[in-house]
């Protein structure tokens, strides 16, 4: 490096040079290291450095707020995406956006939508640490719990468990709300490596702190649909940490669908075993 912090050059022996001469392997060690030095700086600087979408504490927020929102509350603002997913095994439902206009009934489709929250990222990163925290408690409880009816219960119970420990003083407890969502986006192929999105109105204009990405799914009622939102945040506060070359904290290594550009890396990539595939044998991963 130059006296001024400029780089001069730099050299290394273990991979091409030229993007175009690396395998995808090496090519993705490369966008593991930056996404990596990214989330360093925002850790440890406290620079907003990371790409929104990829903030695993911005997405622990919206799973916190999901998650403390009540019956009425959650319908009111998902009850449409949730109409737009269930409609493909479901004809009777009417779905926001009609896909048909754009793919056949059989054609593969990313269903999307943006979660926008109140609080600014100073807020975030000031409570995200004690909420993953107590999830981190959880985990530990669940690792040798048998009963899938218990461990239910704990997570059903995971708001008060805050509250609680929040009253006598552990830990701050984390008021996230959400702010707005947007409408529904499509995305669909029109060719191989040629995908479109039909994009939805959007409340902001700014990037939203999490982004819902579901594939069609059997007809679950709007009560069964926050648990698989959940589980889908959770995946993708995985694939953000895989996504850095690091094996995420024990209470993200979860199997299944998180964010979808990685479940394809993960299906195509061979530095990668298939987090996405929710039977997938992963030492100390889980459904």
């Amino acid at each position: 490096m130059s006296f001024d912090g400029g780089v001069v050059y730099h050299y290394q022996d273990t991979y091409p040079d030229d993007p175009s001469e690396r395998t995808n392997t090496g090519d993705e060690r490369i966008s593991q290291a930056r996404r990596y030095a990214k989330y360093h700086v925002y850790r440890e600087e406290n620079y907003d450095t990371l790409e929104v979408r990829m903030n695993p504490d911005r997405i622990a927020a919206v799973l916190a707020a999901i998650h403390t929102m009540d019956d009425e509350e959650f319908e009111s603002v998902f009850e449409p995406f949730h109409r737009q997913v269930v409609s493909y095994d479901d004809p009777s439902v009417e779905p926001p956006i009609d896909p048909l206009e754009y793919v056949d009934h059989e054609e593969f489709r990313l269903y999307m939508l943006d979660v926008y929250l109140e609080a600014e990222l100073e807020e975030i990163q000031a409570t995200a640490d004690a909420y993953s925290d107590e999830l981190a408690a959880i985990a530990d409880e669940v690792e040798a719990q048998t009963d899938s009816g218990g461990l239910r219960q704990k997570v059903a119970n995971f708001g008060s468990r805050v509250q609680q420990r929040a009253a006598t003083g552990d830990i701050e407890p984390p008021e996230f709300a959400v702010e707005a969502v947007s409408d529904v986006h499509l995305l669909y192929y029109e060719g191989t490596n040629d995908d479109r999105v039909v994009e939805g109105d959007r409340p902001f204009d700014r990037e939203p702190d999490a982004r819902l990405e579901f594939t069609p799914i059997p007809a679950h009622s709007i009560e069964q649909f926050r648990p698989l939102i959940e589980e889908h945040l959770l995946c993708q506060i995985r694939d953000c940490y895989v996504g850095m070359g690091e094996d995420p904290p024990a209470q993200y290594r979860v199997l299944g669908h998180g964010l979808y550009k990685f479940a394809q890396k993960y299906r195509h990539f061979d530095c990668y075993p298939d987090y996405a595939d929710p039977e997938a044998d992963v030492p100390g991963y889980s459904v």
